[in-house]
C-alpha cells in the first residue's frame, strides 16, 4: 500500500506507523498535541507518489514474471 505523499506500507513498517498514529492520536485526543493538519500537497508528494508507485508496480511485475 503507498500513501498519497509516496510512503510505502510494507509488513516490516506498518506496525511502527500504526503505533505512531495512535500515540498521535491519543495526544491531540487528550489536548496535549495541536497540529494544524497536514502540509499541502506539492509537486514533490506527486514526484515520490509517482516514483514510489512505479517502483512497487516494477517490482510486482518481477515476481509475475518469475512464477510463470
Amino acid at each position: 500500500m503507498i500513501d498519497v505523499r509516496g510512503e510505502e506500507y510494507t509488513e516490516e513498517n506498518v506496525s511502527d506507523r500504526l503505533a505512531v498514529r495512535d500515540l498521535m492520536d491519543g495526544l491531540r485526543g487528550a489536548g496535549r498535541l495541536e497540529t494544524g493538519g497536514p502540509r499541502p500537497y506539492g509537486p514533490k508528494d506527486k514526484q515520490t507518489f509517482a516514483a514510489t508507485l512505479d517502483r512497487v508496480l516494477t517490482r510486482a511485475l518481477k515476481r509475475r514474471s518469475r512464477v510463470q
